[in-house]
């Protein structure tokens, strides 16, 4: 699965911190405000501080998450631009390497 993801050119990581310790901080308060998770801190933390060096460890464009939507999303649009420049897809590829996305954030949060 791992390579999959890693062989995708549009896969990218969004963290608000790539430092551990504001990762962890920013996570888990986002987590903890969603009261539909039922989360506690104990469990978030630990949750964040596993997964942390693995989605660091990915081969994969990086951006920080914090700051304004608009401009996150700016700049996560101009790579996917610039990579579909670099290595035209198909519309059908496309949508699929975004499906196998969504799926993923969706098991992985």
């Amino acid at each position: 699965m791992r390579d999959a993801i890693e062989g995708d050119p549009l896969t990218a990581l969004l963290l608000p911190s790539f430092e551990l310790e504001r990762c962890v901080e920013r996570v888990v308060e986002r987590q903890l405000g969603r009261p539909y998770l039922n989360g506690d801190r104990i469990s978030e933390t630990r949750r964040i501080r596993e997964r942390h060096p693995v989605f660091m460890a990915l081969r994969c464009e990086r951006f920080i998450s914090e700051g304004e939507p608009v401009a996150i999303a700016c700049e996560v649009e101009r790579f996917v631009r610039r990579m579909q420049t670099q290595a035209p897809r198909s519309r059908e590829a496309l949508c699929l390497a975004s499906n196998s996305a969504q799926r993923v954030n969706s098991t992985s949060a």
